[in-house]
């Protein structure tokens, strides 16, 4: 246990005086901070490139598989993938009622055990 707080006192001696040496020098600092901030806008930006590449190319995809497969006679792009995606919020509807219906309370359980073997 000493020897713990005796690194952490120490790492924070040596914190101390690299921020001390720092404001000595004064536009060092600044120069770490630039250079940071331009390492930042550069990764940020080449990662927002990368997805708006990936989510355009997946909006074509899915268009055409739309277009290709699922799309009715006289119907446009955007109107399948608006009957589909209300058919499919239907099914789940359906689902979750045919869920909840054939799922029993812990109550209904308990009293199905307690007439089944008469506890």
């Amino acid at each position: 246990m000493i020897v713990f707080i005796n690194q952490v006192y120490y790492t924070k001696n040596v914190l101390r005086r690299q921020v001390s040496f720092y404001r000595k020098k004064g536009n060092y600092m600044s120069k770490f901070v630039d250079a940071n901030e331009k390492i930042e806008k550069a990764v940020v930006g080449g990662y927002q490139k990368v997805e708006d590449a990936v989510v355009g190319g997946y909006k074509k995809i899915e268009d055409k598989f739309v277009d290709t497969f699922l799309k009715k006679d006289g119907e446009t792009t955007e109107e399948a993938k608006e009957r589909i995606a209300k058919d499919q919020k239907e099914l789940q509807e359906k689902q979750a009622a045919q869920v909840a219906k054939t799922t029993k309370t812990t109550e209904e359980i308990q009293a199905e055990i307690k007439e089944k073997y008469g506890i």
